[in-house]
């Protein structure tokens, strides 16, 4: 399979997160579909218009059933207003959540401690720049973070395996927000753990763990 590009590479993952991301037998959901249909959303997606709606409710889908409670992706986000940083293509995280703030607001049958991941293939950074980049961006006042794909694969990645470095790596960085913005998570210093920090670059994101200990 010959992928060309970021473009080609986020379309592939539309296809490849059902497979590529098996959830352990222990955290899949036994609710009934009637059932999960009932709870309140938990954790809402919100794919900017740059990002597959597809890939959105399939992670979704995904992280509802290892994490056990009910996730569900809204309908892409507009996003013409954003303005990158002068003399960039690069965006600050806080306006995409100042954009996003009264879309998240309006989303129908959120539980009242709802938290949400936005996802994009912008490249992004806090508006300071203390960083050349950022893999995410969270405020926890909002309960929201910005997660994007932006600079989570490399020249050497281009290749067969290069959707699953993306799907890992991205999945990995959700879990993240999900687990600091709903479920309280740490930061820790221990590589091996989901919540490792710092995260400096994709070195590091790959050599990160996929499960964390509260």
């Amino acid at each position: 399979m010959k992928i060309s590009g970021l473009l080609g590479l986020i379309t592939v993952l539309g296809m490849i997160v059902g497979c590529a991301m098996q959830p352990p037998q222990q955290s899949q959901s036994s609710i009934s579909p009637v059932e999960e249909d009932s709870r309140d959303i938990v954790v809402y997606f919100l794919p900017l218009d740059d990002f597959s709606a597809d890939a959105s409710a399939s992670l979704a889908q995904y992280f509802s059933r290892e994490f056990g409670v009910r996730m569900k992706s809204a309908l892409p986000m507009g996003s013409g207003e954003l303005q990158p940083f002068e003399g960039t293509q690069q965006y600050a995280g806080e306006d995409i959540l100042m954009l996003a703030k009264p879309v998240l607001e309006r989303l129908p049958g959120r539980a009242q401690n709802a938290s949400y991941i936005i996802l994009t293939n912008r490249d992004i950074n806090a508006r300071s720049r203390t960083f050349r980049y950022m893999f995410s961006w969270h405020d926890s006042g909002l309960r929201a973070s910005v997660v994007s794909t932006a600079r989570m694969t490399e020249p050497g990645d281009l290749s067969q395996r290069a959707a699953s470095l993306l799907t890992d790596r991205f999945s990995k960085m959700i879990r993240r927000a999900v687990g600091e913005m709903q479920f309280g998570w740490k930061r820790s210093s221990n590589i091996n753990d989901a919540m490792y920090s710092p995260i400096m670059g994709v070195d590091d994101l790959d050599r990160i763990g996929r499960m964390h200990t509260p």
